[in-house]
């Protein structure tokens, strides 16, 4: 992810599960699209959030609340500590 906020190239990924399935991994773009370039079910469900808290399990690279705004800050679990200050530059 760093690579990719940093505008350096970063290769097709691979992910691979405990019994060694490998497949593609979504590439880092995915995770810093604009709202607008969402799923439409994203898009549906995120304004729909409009009290709290919220807990966000399995979070990943924290794409909702780095572009939420409802208000609702949701604690989030699992998001890589390296992402953190760049969400925090972009109001999350």
């Amino acid at each position: 992810m760093l690579d990719f906020l940093e505008d350096r190239d970063v290769p097709d990924l691979v992910l691979e599960d405990r019994s060694g399935w490998t497949g593609p991994a979504m590439h880092p773009e995915w995770f810093f699209r604009s709202f607008e370039q969402w799923d439409w079910w994203d898009r549906k469900i995120l304004p729909l959030v409009g009290q709290g808290p919220v807990l966000d399990l399995g979070a990943g690279a924290g794409r909702a609340p780095c572009t939420c705004n409802s208000g609702v800050c949701p604690l989030q679990l699992s998001m890589p500590r390296q992402v953190l200050p760049r969400c925090a530059g972009v109001g999350a």
